[in-house]
């Protein structure tokens, strides 16, 4: 082997490890000094290319004021918790009898109050967009004709323009019967690479609450998949010919 051939699959390694990094999932089980409501905002912007924040006036910027937390599965110091677990008695808590786990730690956007409308999570790229994501909302439920949690996923492209959109199930129960009660609902986003990309993903409520009810997203299992950049994607293209060319250099002077 050459020194150019092992250059060549040095940068491809490079690229190929780049792209695969940019595509794990946030389960925001990593997060450095991790404790019970700690602010999550640019801790994945060098890692994942994403920052958090929360856009409660839709402007799609981050408002200066608030932003969401880390919450540690079971009870913990405050009384923000992500939410109430019917399906087993305690704070926070998954149900097992599916195959999604909640993990130790998630994101939660939840506020105090009388009908207080939840924190929008707002999830801003900052290296290129993406063509696909996706991700989970867990605890999706209500309390008979007085409440029901239901939550929009939207896409929006660099100027602001609406992609893609998708609506959660409505919550109607808190009983075990519903699969979403301590469970997870999971959203995708995957649109063709011909097209805009997105850049901005924001998580709105658009249920009900009645009385002292209140809600708060729980949010975990991001796949953020990031668009590779333009000089990574020509280094894989120019590596590609370029190996091609000298295995037909090879071939032709074996012939």
């Amino acid at each position: 082997m050459t020194r150019t051939s092992a250059s060549l699959r040095v940068i491809l390694a490079g690229s190929i490890s780049a792209s695969a990094a940019s595509a794990q999932v946030i389960d925001f089980e990593s997060v450095p000094f991790a404790i019970d409501d700690m602010k999550i905002t640019n801790q994945y912007k060098q890692s994942h290319g994403v920052v958090f924040g929360i856009d409660n006036n839709h402007d799609l910027i981050a408002d200066r004021a608030g932003s969401p937390r880390l919450e540690r599965v079971g009870p913990g110091p405050s009384n923000m918790d992500g939410f109430w677990s019917s399906w087993n008695g305690t704070f926070d808590g998954g149900r097992t009898d599916r195959p999604e786990r909640l993990g130790d730690w998630f994101l939660r956007t939840n506020v105090t109050g009388a009908a207080v409308t939840p924190n929008s999570l707002l999830i801003e790229y900052t290296s290129g967009g993406t063509y696909g994501a996706s991700g989970q909302i867990w605890d999706i439920d209500g309390i008979g004709g007085i409440q029901h949690e239901r939550w929009a996923i939207t896409a929006f492209d660099s100027s602001g323009g609406v992609l893609a959109s998708v609506y959660s199930p409505w919550g109607y129960t808190s009983n075990a019967t519903n699969i979403y009660e301590s469970g997870a609902f999971t959203w995708s986003f995957n649109l063709s690479p011909n097209g805009p990309a997105i850049d901005k993903i924001r998580i709105d409520f658009i249920g009900q609450l009645n009385g002292n009810g209140r809600a708060g997203l729980a949010f975990d299992n991001f796949w953020a998949r990031g668009v590779p950049t333009p000089g990574a994607a020509s280094m894989v293209l120019a590596g590609s010919l370029l190996t091609g060319r000298r295995r037909r250099s090879h071939a032709d002077r074996a012939a």
